[in-house]
Parts: structure tokens; sequence; C-alpha cells
């Protein structure tokens, strides 16, 4: 009996503790929820009972009174342009099982309306996988929208006095220039060509920009169809054998129609191939990470560079199988191997090789890319990181390749050196951490 009874302390010694715990972590959720002033709520999908905390009462001036806030009510608050798209986005978040963000008015008892950002999900689902509760908060973001409305009515009242300025010294030098022609002809032709030099120069500047956009695009666009003919070529050539098999009346061995499948499966394999490569590469450049194989990424550019490098470069890979896949934005470091491939290949003017190595030292995966290039002049290797610097002539590339490079490098907590002997050739060195594997 004393043993039980010594348990049954224990139990309750332990009990008490845990209720203290759970007290301690109900205190620091309630002082965390009263310190960012936000409003919290509860929906049963099912029942369409509802829950707000009082900050919400608070929020819409009914602090002290009530009022039915279930869907019915939150309607009849909720401002008549931005009630059905609000619902029409919880809906498809819900269906899609995700959280969601929306933007609303919501009227308060003085009849103003205030501005709400309200966040929430499904936290709970009933024995069948039906979305059951629903669960957010409520944030009142009308000084945030006032503030935001302010400053587009300076910006605007800005421009308007930017535009009045430049149309006032547009008027002044237009009757600066027609004193100026009076008095001295060559002088005025000399501020007219000025001029057109001018807007030259800005035009090439936006070029410059938007061909740096483009550059990659254009490349691919080349590669990609100058490479789909091959395997095209497969399956056309295959289909038009099978056309005759067909509408001849012999009889054609088994094996002769497999040779002609096999040829056709090759050039849809090829074809695959290369669309598979491109869609690595024209990811999206969000910010998402997931565990990437770099030996992929690699062959993925070299695939979608192929018809630069055939029967001219040769490519020796010397790949470590050791190495792990690692978290890594897919999108972003495709273009990155793309720019330094691509940078590789210019270099070589008629034959040459490249040499792609990789090797796992440590926590940390190794890239080298090696050229049998032009190389790199010592007095400018210091600048080829420099955005807007290039070696090229106007047109063929903005000096944004590298920078940008060297930028997604930096994103993924890596380095990046680059070694060059003129008329030798260029050798890279990337080096990133291993963070994940698989």
């Amino acid at each position: 009996m004393p043993d039980r009874v010594h348990e049954l302390e224990q139990e309750i010694e332990i009990l008490r503790s845990d209720l203290e715990r759970h007290k301690e972590n109900n205190r620091r959720y309630l002082n965390a929820i009263v310190a960012t002033h936000d409003a919290v709520w509860e929906w049963n999908l099912k029942t369409n009972q509802t829950y707000y905390s009082p900050r919400w009462y608070e929020l819409i001036g009914y602090e002290n009174e009530s009022i039915t806030m279930d869907l019915a009510g939150f309607k009849s608050l909720c401002h008549p342009d931005d009630f059905q798209k609000t619902m029409d986005t919880v809906q498809e978040k819900i269906a899609n099982k995700q959280g969601y963000v929306a933007e609303f008015r919501m009227r308060t008892k003085s009849g103003e309306y205030i501005w709400i950002l309200g966040r929430g999900r499904i936290v709970e689902y009933d024995k069948d996988g039906s979305p059951l509760l629903l669960s957010g908060t409520n944030t009142d973001i009308t000084e945030r929208k006032k503030l935001l409305e302010e400053l587009n009515l300076k910006t605007q009242n800005n421009i308007d006095l930017l535009e009045s300025l430049v149309e006032k010294r547009t008027f002044e030098l237009k009757r600066a220039n027609q004193e100026l022609e009076k008095s001295n002809r060559k002088l005025e032709n000399t501020i007219f060509a000025l001029e057109d030099e001018k807007q030259k120069l800005r035009e090439t500047q936006a070029k410059l920009i938007q061909s740096e956009k483009m550059a990659s695009l254009g490349v691919l666009a080349a590669g990609i169809a100058h490479e789909i003919n091959n395997p095209l070529t497969f399956i056309s050539s295959g289909v038009n054998v099978l056309k005759g098999f067909l509408n001849s009346k012999e009889n054609i061995p088994a094996s002769d129609f497999e040779t002609i499948f096999n040829g056709i499966l090759e050039g849809v394999r090829r074809a695959g191939q290369i669309v598979t490569s491109l869609n690595h590469y024209s990811r999206s450049n969000e910010a998402k990470l997931e565990n990437c194989d770099i030996h992929q990424i690699l062959e993925n550019c070299l695939v979608i560079l192929n018809n630069q490098t055939q029967f001219r470069i040769q490519i020796v890979k010397e790949f470590d199988q050791n190495i792990p896949k690692i978290l890594l934005n897919d999108g972003r470091v495709h273009q990155a191997f793309l720019n330094l491939l691509s940078n590789a290949i210019q270099s070589i003017v008629n034959e040459g090789t490249i040499s792609i190595i990789t090797q796992k030292i440590s926590n940390t995966i190794e890239i080298k890319i090696k050229d049998t290039g032009t190389g790199i002049p010592k007095e400018i290797l210091s600048k080829i990181f420099d955005p807007f610097f290039t070696t090229k002539s106007p047109g063929k590339g903005t000096g944004l390749g590298l920078s940008i490079t060297y930028q997604i490098i930096k994103e993924c907590r890596g380095n990046i050196n680059i070694e060059s002997t003129y008329g030798v050739g260029t050798e890279v060195l990337i080096q990133l951490p291993i963070e994940s594997s698989e």
C-alpha cells in the first residue's frame, strides 16, 4: 500500500509539472498574440461556427457589444467589392490545401472602412480527409495602406514636377537653339549632331540591357532548332519507311519493323532529352531550393550547347561519382553553368578541348571547367566580374553574364575563381558547400 501511495504521489507531481508547463506555454502564446496586435479566429467549415478573439471586435469597434460573426455577419461588414474576391481566394487555397493571404475592407461600427490583411489555413481535417477547421489571423493594415497612397501621391507629384521642369527646360533649349541659329548655323548643326548622338547612346544602353536578357534565349533557340532536327530526321525517316512497308504487299520480316521502330524511339529519346534539359534551364528563378545533381545539371547544359561543340570541340568529363546531391536553386545553377560553358566555347576559335572535372573534398564540391581557348589578358582579369564589363563588340553582349554567374554562386554560399593565361586557356573553379544530400 505505501508503494502505491508513493507511485500516486509521483504521478500527481508529474501531472502538476505538465500543467505548469502548459500554463507557461499558454501564457507565452497569449503574450505573443497581444504583442502582434493581430486578431485570432477560427471557422468550423462543417457547422459554420466561428470564433473571433476580443482583438477583432476591438478593431471593428464592437468590443463592448455582441454581434454575430458567422459567414453572413462577415459578409454584412465586408466591402461589397472585396467579399466575393476574398471568398474565391479562400476556397481556391483550401481546395489546393494551401494557406491563403488576402486583403479586404471591413466596415467598423462608425461606418468607416478599415483595411484588413487576413491569413489562414486548414488546421484540422475530418476522418474522411475533408477540411474541417480553418484558423488564422487578421491584421489592421489601414495605416500601411494610407502610407502607400501618400507615397504614390508624392511620387505622382514628383513626376508631374519633373515633367513640368523637363517641359520648361525643353522650351528654354528650343529658344536658345533659335538664338544660336540666327548667329551661327555651324554651331546649330553641331548641337543637333550631339543631340542625335546622345539619343543613340540612350538607345544603345537600353539595347545592351535587353540583349543580356535575350542572349541566353538566343543561344537556346539556335541550339534547340538545330539539335531537334536530328531526332526529327530519325522519326521522319522511320515513318516514311513504315509507309512503304504498309503499302507493300510483300511479307516484311519482323526484324525489319523492329529496326525501324528502334530508330523512331531513338529519335523520340533524343528529342525528349533536349526538351528535359531545356525545361531544367528555364525553370523559375524563385528562391526554391531542392536537392540537385551537379552532374545532371552539367549534362543538361552540354545537351543545350551541343550544336556549338560538335565536330570542333572535345568535351572531356572527369566526374567524381561520390558527389552527393546538394540543396540548390535548380534553374539558377543551370543558368550559371550555361554562362560559364558558353564563355568557354566562345573562347575557342577553331578546334579545342573543354575539360569538366568534379570532385568531393571534405564538405565541399569542386567543379573545374578548363578550356584551351584564347585566354584572358592579365590586365583585365580583375575586371571580369564587374557588371557591364565586356570585351565583346556592341550588340554581342552586355558584360552581365559573369556578373550574374558570380551572384548565383554567392547565393549558393559558394566561391568562384578564374585563372587564365592569354593564348593558352582559362580555368574556372567553383566551390559549393555540401549542406543536404540523399
